[in-house]
């Protein structure tokens, strides 16, 4: 699978859940670079839109490649590369049946 993305910037209101599950983890597997935004209204302001749920930008102005080198880079250290974001993602946290179908495990052995 070959992507074409140069970046991709997601909102956290964003709906389907699907798109946030799933997206994040195809840009570290493909090293794009990713950001998550405060909301849709402001992904849409970016595009014109009145909302976005994700935006993937693939062309960028001669003039406008230097800034946007330092923002790839940045977002790169802040999300793709940051591996205590991967360890916080979903707090840690197991609901009550889970947590009763592993101690059923763990005293069957």
């Amino acid at each position: 699978m070959s992507l074409h993305w140069s970046n991709y910037q997601k909102s956290k209101t964003s709906d389907p859940i699907e798109l946030v599950v799933w997206l994040p983890q195809l840009c570290r597997r493909q090293e794009v670079p990713f950001c998550f935004i405060k909301n849709k209204a402001r992904l849409g302001a970016l595009v014109h839109q009145k909302t976005a749920t994700c935006v993937a930008l693939t062309d960028v102005r001669k003039e406008d490649q230097a800034e946007f080198d330092n923002l790839a880079r940045d977002l790169r250290q802040h999300y793709n590369e940051n591996h205590e974001l991967l360890r916080t993602i979903g707090g840690g946290q197991v609901g009550i049946k889970s947590k009763h179908q592993y101690g059923g495990y763990q005293e069957s052995f």
